[in-house]
């Protein structure tokens, strides 16, 4: 009569090791040293020009985005003409009503 047991018995499956299996790894090579300089920065020029600001370019526009609002300015360029001038013999437009309260 056998126990249950837990080991197997054929062998792993050909090809590269299961991910977690094996020995650990060593340590990988060194990390090149970073360039640096063992002399104090300038000072300041307080006349020297602003550095160049760097702008992201727009992203492109989104074919699913609602229409802008464009807001209509009233202005003399964009008036309304004025109504015509009444005709002679006709009464003209009607006086405007008194507001409501």
């Amino acid at each position: 009569m056998s126990y249950p047991h837990n080991h197997r018995h054929n062998p792993p499956p050909p090809g590269p090791p299961i991910m977690g299996r094996g020995p650990p790894l060593g340590p990988g090579p060194p990390p090149p040293p970073m360039p640096h300089s063992h002399h104090p920065p300038p000072p300041h020029d307080p006349f020297a020009p602003p550095p160049p600001v760097f702008h992201h370019p727009p992203p492109p526009p989104n074919p699913y985005a609602p229409p802008p609002v464009v807001h209509h300015h009233h202005t003399p360029l964009h008036a309304h003409p004025a109504p015509p001038p009444p005709q002679p013999g006709h009464p003209g437009p009607p006086p405007p009503r008194p507001p409501y309260y």
